[in-house]
């Protein structure tokens, strides 16, 4: 019995330990794609906000008063994505400047949003 306790405390232990390696990981993720984007809103000046879940990060570039985009970038594939993002917003901005509108279906508004300010960067 005593050696089934300790089987158990051992399989805690270890799963407990899986998971603060892997949220560390995602926090290193988090924190280089963010500073990639600040230095691209800084340097190309837009304001943002970002929302974190446990697949993406949700980027959200502020088009305008009443118009945002959200682009996901997915953990997994940070590396892959990184390269392209200034590519990716400076199109969409291009884009939207040129008077093109989009349409997404997000859940919620972001106009209540704590964004970033290229300005604060």
């Amino acid at each position: 019995m005593v050696a089934l306790v300790q089987a158990f405390l051992q399989r805690v232990d270890r799963q407990r330990s899986q998971a603060a390696k892997r949220q560390k990981q995602k926090d290193l993720k988090v924190q280089a794609i963010l500073a990639q984007v600040r230095k691209i809103a800084k340097e190309d000046g837009f304001d943002f906000a970002t929302e974190v879940d446990s697949i993406n990060l949700k980027l959200i570039i502020h088009l305008s008063d009443n118009d945002y985009f959200a682009i996901l970038i997915p953990f997994n594939q940070f590396k892959e994505v990184l390269p392209k993002l200034r590519t990716a917003i400076q199109a969409l901005r291009e884009t939207y400047n040129s008077g093109v509108r989009f349409k997404t279906h997000l859940k919620r508004g972001y106009r209540r949003s704590d964004w970033i300010r290229h300005q604060d960067l």
